[in-house]
């Protein structure tokens, strides 16, 4: 019965490290619905900002940076997204290194085209007159 034990153990340890050793440097969230969403979102133009997107941008100063950090490391708010209209539209929070909250609204086709619709930082008045 012992014997058992040990060979259990041994598979499990070598069955960890070989997949540790295989898998280390891969995204294991990217198959989530959070980490999917923002993979499309990634495919966005800035070339097609709308002119209240720039500025909104311009607005409230985002960085290239923000911007970036929101497509690839936001937080997809599937409560007060619309999942099932068509564009699909979801909201993206991000906090950044100033413990702001930027969010994002972007609007998903049927063929994976994105379209930022709108961008903002919460908690902060909205003085710009952007339309």
């Amino acid at each position: 019965m012992r014997k058992r034990f040990y060979k259990f153990g041994f598979g499990i340890l070598l069955g960890t490290l070989l997949s540790y050793a295989f898998f280390n440097d891969h995204d294991i969230t990217s198959w989530m619905p959070n980490g999917r969403i923002l993979a499309v979102i990634q495919k966005i133009n800035a070339d097609n900002y709308s002119e209240k997107v720039l500025c909104q941008i311009d607005c409230y100063k985002f960085s290239s940076s923000d911007l970036t950090n929101l497509y690839t490391d936001g937080d997809v708010d599937f409560g007060a997204s619309e999942t099932r209209s068509e564009p699909r539209v979801y909201l993206v929070n991000y906090v950044n290194s100033e413990d702001q909250t930027i969010q994002g609204t972007f609007e998903i086709f049927r063929n994976d085209a994105v379209n930022l619709i709108d961008i903002k930082l919460l908690g902060q008045l909205n003085d710009c007159n952007c339309k």
